[in-house]
């Protein structure tokens, strides 16, 4: 049975110590919310425990967004571990429209599809425009990054920048990348709803479970007779190459799983 997202915000709030959890409450308070919502007084927040705060996130932000919130103001007061281990929890909540495999949270879509985005972004200049604009890019790395000639490398060093910006910046990027490039990121979304969320349990070349692992299925004695040496080591370099890539997506997606570094 899956978890409430009462039960997750509150767990997640209640590793705050008695400081943060304070900065949370006064962030929260004076958080510059979507405009069909209002802020959460100050008064209403203050004193209050983990359980009444999380219980009114919920009432005053509804399911989706109060858990985007959340998570962005515990990015904000600098506690990346407690958000870390929240957006793993969110995981199991059962929200309509906004479960595992889809792209509700700004931050983890644009550090799961970094190479995606820098192989198939092209629109990437009227993005330069929009956040020198806004004035999240400085006139220096504007315009160095308007003189590189390189599609890849330019949009590469502009997702290193955005990586060290607060969660509101990558927001507004975000928000960009959707305006000029739409194809891409509703083609992204259309494949994560779509991707099974661990290894392929119907592979007959290899079964990961745990720490173990069991060797591909070997093939029959008259299949081997029709093989030529180097066709047979070319099958086996292939295997091995197949097996590495499913290992490696276990480990990466085990390692997410339990909200490891």
């Amino acid at each position: 049975m899956g978890l409430t997202l009462q039960e997750v915000l509150v767990r997640a709030l209640k590793k705050l110590g008695d400081p943060s959890f304070q900065r949370f409450t006064e962030k929260l308070s004076e958080w510059e919310v979507r405009k069909e919502y209002k802020n959460i007084p100050k008064d209403e927040l203050t004193g209050k425990d983990p359980e009444h705060v999380a219980g009114l996130i919920i009432e005053n932000f509804k399911y989706a967004y109060g858990a985007e919130l959340t998570l962005a103001v515990l990015e904000d007061i600098d506690e990346k571990k407690v958000r870390k281990e929240l957006h793993h929890d969110l995981r199991e909540v059962d929200t309509p429209g906004h479960g595992p495999g889809t792209s509700m949270f700004t931050v983890e879509f644009l550090q799961k599809h970094h190479l995606d985005l820098i192989s198939r972004v092209i629109m990437v200049d009227p993005i330069l425009d929009d956040l020198r604009e806004q004035g999240l890019l400085g006139h220096k790395q504007y315009d160095l990054l308007r003189r590189e000639p390189s599609i890849r490398k330019k949009v590469t060093e502009l997702l290193d920048i955005v990586s060290n910006w607060k969660y509101k910046s990558k927001k507004k990027f975000f928000k960009s990348v959707c305006a000029h490039n739409p194809s891409v990121i509703k083609d992204l979304q259309r494949t994560e709803r779509n991707k099974p969320t661990g290894p392929d349990p119907h592979s007959k070349d290899i079964r990961v479970t745990s720490l173990k692992i069991e060797p591909a299925r070997e093939l029959g004695e008259d299949h081997y007779s029709r093989e030529t040496s180097e066709s047979h080591a070319t099958r086996r370099t292939a295997s091995y190459s197949f097996q590495r890539q499913h290992i490696d997506q276990h480990y990466s997606y085990t390692d997410s799983a339990a909200g490891g570094g």
